[in-house]
């Protein structure tokens, strides 16, 4: 999202906006919050979803995790 704000901010230097380029900011500045938000519990959850992952993946294959070391 970043890199199209910094690519519109590129291409209207010197211009004004057309309406397509200034909908897409209006997209961004309507959904601000939702991602934020978003932002903010995938956040909090981190610990919880890598752990629950973690489990599942185990459960399925029991040596997925496992460091494998030769030695040669």
């Amino acid at each position: 999202m970043l890199s199209q704000l910094e690519r519109l901010s590129f291409q209207v230097d010197g211009r004004y906006a057309s309406d397509a380029e200034l909908q897409f900011l209006v997209d961004y500045v309507q959904s601000f919050r939702l991602r934020v938000e978003t932002y903010q519990r995938l956040r909090d959850l981190e610990l919880t979803l890598v752990k629950e992952t973690h489990t599942k993946m185990q459960a399925i294959d029991p040596t997925l995790f496992r460091l494998a070391i030769r030695i040669w």
